[in-house]
């Protein structure tokens, strides 16, 4: 039998590496994803090279998440034999939660509407644009709500450690967490700013071109 110590350091890393890495990865590239999409909206066609890139990568990252979260959410359901309503913080029920949405997300991305134009579109095709807006303000919502919900749980996870590690390891987990947040939000803030005033001069750049 598994040490129980090792197991809650293993389900630890998991959901780690699943929320505060991949998941929070595929959401700021699914921002850029969302954006692109939205060109459409300003009567420009969105560049498919980035949008095949982008949503591939969303697609690879939330699943990666997903495959890591489910491990160790399954390892923790079949290793930990403790009553939920005795589990500090409400880790374990908010754990439910937050992979009961991440499941609902998946299936939401998997079954989205087609993106179309709204310009000069017949009324089936603008039923269909509508109905692509709802999903984007739905999933995006919903993404950010599972997120940060998945992020205080990782964070609670990590303080629940303490006395089955060393508390400078402790210290170094969320140490190492809270960098990698910070270095993702400060990249996301430049490129939408740089992504902002690209997308405010091209039309002018196409009009020079012509």
């Amino acid at each position: 039998m598994l040490d129980y110590a090792y197991v809650r350091l293993c389900h630890g890393v998991l959901m780690t590496l699943a929320w505060i890495g991949f998941h929070l990865l595929g959401s700021v590239v699914g921002k850029r994803l969302k954006d692109e999409n939205s060109l459409r909206c300003l009567g420009l066609e969105p560049r498919e090279k980035h949008l095949k890139f982008l949503f591939w990568s969303h697609v690879v990252f939330q699943a990666m998440g997903l495959v890591l979260g489910t491990a160790g959410f399954c390892l923790c359901l079949k290793t930990f034999q403790i009553p939920y309503e005795l589990v500090r913080y409400k880790h374990g029920t908010l754990g439910i939660a937050v992979m009961a949405l991440a499941y609902l997300q998946g299936l939401i991305g998997a079954f989205r509407p087609k993106a179309v134009a709204i310009k000069g579109s017949s009324n089936k095709e603008k039923h269909q644009f509508y109905l692509r807006r709802a999903f984007e303000y739905f999933h995006g919502a919903l993404g950010k709500v599972t997120l940060v919900l998945g992020l205080v749980n990782c964070f609670t996870g990590i303080a629940m450690m303490k006395g089955l590690v060393d508390d400078e390891a402790i210290v170094l987990w969320a140490a190492i967490s809270v960098a990698w947040i910070t270095c993702l939000l400060l990249a996301d803030g430049i490129v939408d700013k740089l992504d902002k005033d690209q997308t405010r001069f091209r039309p002018i750049r196409e009009m020079e071109l012509e």
